[in-house]
């Protein structure tokens, strides 16, 4: 930092729990990325690069997942503007805010990540999705819906979505 090394560190007694050591393991891998997505993220010109870069990132952050979306807002629009796991003619682009999975369990304070475990709730306003090579039709069964803030303002969505219920849990 500013052209000199520093070290960050943490001391924590593991001694003989196997789910506290697999913990720290996957918070120092997580730390690592977010060190590596600093160092990165200066390179980037343009905000399909930033997407792109967040889908990247995130999606070795997450587990369980088979499908990713950033979702853009403007005027109250939800507009898919990066994609991983999706058929691109499969997905729908524009969603009204107050539509979309995070809206609806945040009852419209998009204040924090929503983990759903069970999307069926929420049958009335999405639509199955293609998959496979036979392009069966499908419906999503769990998601993270995570709000992404520019200055204090909900400037996008990321989503993590699954064909299985509770696929995702609190870590």
């Amino acid at each position: 930092y500013e052209g000199r090394s520093y070290f960050l560190g943490e001391l924590l007694d593991i001694t003989g729990d196997q789910t506290k050591l697999f913990k720290m393991q996957r918070i120092s891998y997580i730390y690592q990325l977010m060190l590596e997505m600093t160092q990165k993220s200066a390179m980037l010109e343009s905000l399909e690069q930033v997407y792109e870069f967040i889908l990247e990132y995130a999606q070795r952050m997450v587990r369980n997942f088979e499908f990713c979306s950033v979702m853009e807002i403007r005027g109250g629009i939800a507009k898919v503007v990066a994609l991983r796991g999706y058929d691109e003619c499969d997905c729908i682009t524009d969603i009204p805010l107050k539509d979309t999975f995070l809206y609806r369990e945040t009852h419209g304070k998009c204040d924090r990540i929503a983990n759903i475990s069970d999307l069926n709730p929420y049958l009335d306003n999405y639509y199955p999705i293609r998959v496979g090579e036979e392009n069966e039709k499908v419906m999503l069964q769990s998601t993270i819906s995570v709000p992404l803030r520019v200055h204090g303002k909900l400037a996008a969505v990321l989503n993590f979505d699954s064909l299985y219920k509770g696929n995702f849990n609190e870590d």
